[in-house]
């Protein structure tokens, strides 16, 4: 029984691995794609080895030892359905995008070159660039597309294109990496979905899937 309750926390392994493997995957620490792979291996195999193990340890009559084989499926099983609902692997993915960014660029500095961008655009001050169609086509409304010289010196030639759009009347500034994904600067506090998660206070990693 002491052993059983000291392996107790392996119970976690499943549902936290069915939350891991997506989010490794945005992260850019394992190859694109693989996540959904590590996901499914996990929550398929993952909880019938532990399962096995607590039912071995288990020092009882072979009914007592089938009964722990299936209550601890069981209990596993249903922490994998709430990890699954609570942050499907799509949304595991982008925190990892989200945190792989902040770990790449410096947040606050964004921040602060976005202010600039829109304080020189209502000055009308803002040196312009290349049309809005060579842009990935995450926003409604472009409004400018800024020159890479327009960006602190540290931001300049690290991203594909800059832009500032319109979205339902909010300006934001948009920092496209390409590959349709990118940063959001807005008034926006704090966001989290399929889509956009934030690095921190209005400042959001995106990713762009088409339709």
């Amino acid at each position: 029984m002491k052993r059983s309750v000291m392996l107790l926390p392996l119970v976690a392994l499943a549902p936290l691995g069915s939350f891991l493997g997506p989010y490794l995957d945005g992260r850019g620490v394992i190859p694109q794609g693989s996540g959904l792979v590590i996901d499914c291996a996990i929550v398929l195999i993952l909880p019938w080895l532990i399962s096995t193990l607590f039912s071995l340890i288990a020092r009882s009559s072979r009914l007592v030892r089938c009964l722990v084989f299936v209550g601890t499926l069981v209990f596993q099983l249903i922490l994998c359905t709430i990890v699954v609902f609570a942050t499907p692997g799509a949304k595991s993915e982008m925190i990892g995008i989200a945190h792989r960014l902040r770990a790449e660029f410096p947040v606050a500095e964004l921040r602060v070159c976005a202010d600039q961008l829109l304080a020189k655009q209502r000055a009308g001050e803002l040196v312009f660039t290349k049309p809005a169609e060579h842009i990935d086509g995450v926003w409604s409304e472009i409004v400018t597309v800024v020159d890479d010289s327009q960006l602190s010196p540290s931001l300049r030639g690290r991203f594909k294109a800059v832009a500032i759009v319109k979205v339902e009347g909010d300006y934001r500034v948009v920092f496209s990496l390409g590959n349709e994904r990118g940063i959001i600067c807005d008034n926006r506090t704090y966001v989290s979905g399929f889509f956009e998660h934030s690095m921190a206070e209005g400042v959001h990693a995106y990713r762009y899937m088409r339709t």
